[in-house]
């Protein structure tokens, strides 16, 4: 229906919120299913990528550099620990 607008219940999370926790469920869940550590990184990664996206098309100018910065600064300690 045009012009027709569908009001949120008080109390009820908004899309945002809910898309957040469902995206993180989805992550508890594959994180659980998975054996794997390698897998597990891989889940992770893909949970942190879609996460940046998702806050520069929410944000163009959002600066999401330090947070995956500190992400990549994790994952290149534990691989030189792997190494060694």
């Amino acid at each position: 229906m045009a012009g027709h607008r569908r009001t949120r219940k008080p109390g009820t999370p908004t899309a945002r919120q809910r898309h957040h926790d469902n995206s993180r469920a989805l992550l508890a869940e594959k994180l659980a299913a998975t054996g794997d550590p390698v897998q597990r990184l891989a889940h992770g990664f893909d949970y942190a990528r879609a996460a940046a996206a998702r806050a520069r098309r929410r944000d163009p100018g959002a600066d999401v550099t330090a947070a995956l910065d500190a992400a990549l600064h994790a994952l290149v300690r534990a691989g030189d620990q792997l190494i060694h």
